[in-house]
């Protein structure tokens, strides 16, 4: 249901306003109304500076994150034990007055945070020297195990002595006779020591070129020695950075804190934000806003008591755009999440959420029925539930889809489906179902058909409704009326087929499934109802023009639209197309291992079960996908489109802004 609302106004002295919107804010009850007349708001500087003090704590808190996640690998590869850091996943739960407690500790948050800043940019210096470290050692691993002393290379008066290095020394250069060579064999490759006579050097450097070999300019001893020491301070440096990351562990102490620092932030921004929003003076200050009317007496009385303000209470008028605030039970609470992903209700209308989820429900099971399906989605989703905490939309999530899975058993019962199997197929009788799909698809047509046009008919009852609720005559008559009537005449004309597709399998117009004299009359009101209805919706849609071209216009075009009205009762045939294929890939899937696998031994039956196991996860993956987006296409389009004004404008009470805790 939509919650009813009040609006408040609190007048009082600004010494008392950090203590009035504290109560406030803890009763999470309270969402501040702007006034016409606005003062000097938070100027965009402030709000950076809030937001850059936010950044802060955001990176210390998720540096520690990341700082655990490196423990975790150091420990395992000094097999030591590692002892994770406590994550719940959702946000801590915290007492409103620990925002207070953490108030007073600002200086000395604001001093942890700056240490594990530092902390962090000693961590980023080290790994830039450890990866300069290993650039400069990977110049020199290609030489490695080479024993030339390049410090000995030099040249004499007559004579030079260079260096070349060849990854692929296969071929041999065309030096001069007097040149000595020396090689070296290297990890990647042979080094060359050339000597000759200086007036030789350019035709001897051009010829080792043309063979792949480039000059070396080192300045060592033993390269493996230079090696061995770019390995040790690498080590060295590693070890410091292991090191820090054990010390930034000591500050996962104060990690509730700078959660609870990061959102208190955003709730004062919130809290001063709602004062700049309303009419203030020098010394005192007056609030507006929306507050549910079954807690508005109580949390105004709580607040009097406190402190010395003035407060009333109003209800709500329609013309001041109240926010609209959902409560419903636990069934269908978690259906709320397909009708926020459409529009808001607006306050002055019925939440459609007990409606929906009851269609929600229904039409999940025909696109998903099979008993082991839904009893496996509805028994993992209450597990999941159990095991680990999710945040409340996450959760209402998994709720709806573990509910929905009740209506696939449901419905797998009555269209024999289990796990691809049926009953028949093990001796049992055929009356413990009413059909099979893939047996009788065109019953499972029938059925798409009939639901689709129940699903609008009750679409347009609460259509008919919502117009009286808000005495809207016209429109309950003319717009909802009429096209209630044209439901019910298509019913009576579709009567006699839809008895034989549901009860036969059998498509056609003879009217040989009811009583002749019933199905001749049920035709003739059907076909009365009809050009009543279409004559009603031709005089009456273009009432709102003025000039007779306009009615005449709006009138034919209100005729024509009783085409898309048939159009929307075809679109349930997306019922019918994705109930027969999850069947029909169950059945396939079965028919293919149980062919291939389960008659050519043991190891061969384990491998096939094990196979037919996760393709029928897939399966049930895809049906799940599917029914979840196109039931919501349904709601949202077919169904809300009749009745639904939506475009409200959720509650959002002062203090609901947080990211890692909430009160």
């Amino acid at each position: 249901m939509i919650v009813g609302m009040s609006r408040v106004r609190l007048v009082g002295l600004k010494s008392d306003y950090d203590g009035v919107i504290d109560i406030l804010t803890k009763s999470k009850s309270f969402e501040y109304r702007k006034t016409e007349v606005v003062n000097e708001e938070l100027t965009e500087e402030q709000l950076e500076s809030v937001r850059a003090e936010q950044a802060r704590a955001a990176f210390a808190i998720d540096y520690i994150g990341k700082l655990d996640a490196k423990s975790k690998a150091i420990c395992k590869k000094n097999k030591n034990k590692y002892v994770p850091l406590k994550k719940s996943g959702v946000r801590d739960i915290v007492d409103f007055g620990a925002f207070s407690l953490v108030e007073e500790k600002t200086d000395e948050i604001k001093r942890v945070i700056g240490e594990i800043t530092d902390l962090s940019f000693k961590q980023v210096e080290l790994k830039t020297k450890i990866a300069e470290l290993i650039a400069q050692r990977k110049t020199y691993y290609p030489y490695s195990g080479c024993q030339l002393d390049f410090t000995e290379i030099g040249d004499t008066e007559q004579t030079f002595c260079d260096v070349y290095y060849n990854q692929r020394p296969d071929k041999k250069a065309d030096l001069p006779d007097e040149t000595v060579e020396v090689c070296y064999n290297a990890a990647t490759g042979k080094v060359v020591a050339v000597i000759g006579f200086k007036n030789q050097k350019e035709q001897i450097a051009a010829a080792m070129s043309a063979c792949g070999y480039t000059k070396l300019l080192l300045n060592c001893r033993n390269v493996d020695e230079v090696i061995a020491s770019y390995d040790k301070q690498i080590s060295e440096l590693n070890e410091q950075s292991d090191k820090l990351v054990f010390v930034g562990l000591k500050y996962a102490e104060n990690l509730s804190d700078l959660k609870i620092y990061y959102d208190l932030l955003g709730i004062r921004t919130q809290q001063q934000i709602a004062l700049d929003n309303s009419l203030r003076s020098e010394y005192t200050f007056m609030l507006d806003g929306w507050v549910p009317t079954e807690c508005a007496e109580s949390l105004m009385s709580e607040v009097g008591n406190k402190y010395e303000v003035y407060y009333s209470v109003t209800e709500a008028e329609i013309k001041d755009e109240p926010p609209t605030l959902l409560r419903n039970n636990a069934v269908v609470q978690p259906f709320e999440n397909v009708t926020a992903m459409y529009t808001v209700p607006n306050y002055a209308e019925k939440d459609p959420n007990p409606h929906m989820s009851i269609w929600y429900f229904i039409i999940f099971g025909i696109m998903c029925g099979d008993v082991v399906y839904g009893l496996a989605l509805t028994v993992a989703c209450f597990v999941l539930l159990k095991i680990k905490k999710f945040e409340r939309g996450t959760a209402n999530m998994i709720k709806m889809f573990g509910i929905c899975g009740i209506s696939s058993m449901l419905w797998g019962v009555a269209f024999n489906s289990y796990l691809g199997f049926g009953l028949t197929d093990f001796g049992i009788s055929d009356r413990f179902f009413w059909f099979a799909p893939l047996d009788n698809a065109m019953m499972l047509l029938g059925l798409a058909l009939l639901v689709g046009y129940l699903h609008i008919f009750y679409g347009y009852l609460l259509g008919f409704a919502r117009c009286v609720r808000q005495k809207d005559i016209m429109g309950a008559l003319f717009d909802m009326g009429f096209m209630i009537v044209v439901m019910v005449g298509i019913g009576c004309l579709a009567a006699n087929t839809l008895t034989g597709i549901l009860t036969k399998g059998e498509f056609d117009f003879s009217g040989q499934y009811l009583e002749p004299e019933l199905s001749s009359k049920l035709s003739s009101v059907g076909m009365i109802l009809l050009l009543v209805a279409m004559g009603g919706i031709f005089l009456t849609s273009g009432r709102a023009n003025k000039s007779i071209m306009g009615k005449l216009g709006g009138g034919l075009y209100g005729v024509y639209g009783l085409v898309n009205l048939i159009s929307d009762i075809l679109s349930y045939c997306r019922l019918f197309g994705l109930g027969l294929a999850g069947g029909a890939i169950a059945y396939a899937f079965n028919n293919l291992i149980t062919t291939i696998f389960f008659s050519n031994g043991l190891a061969m039956t384990i491998a096939g079960a094990v196979l037919l196991l996760f393709l029928h996860i897939f399966n049930l993956a895809l049906s799940l996908l599917s029914a979840y987006v196109h039931n919501a296409r349904l709601q949202m389009l077919e169904f809300y489109g009749k009745f639904l004004i939506g475009d409200g404008r959720e509650f959002s009470y002062v203090g609901d802004k947080t990211r890692f805790v909430k009160y």
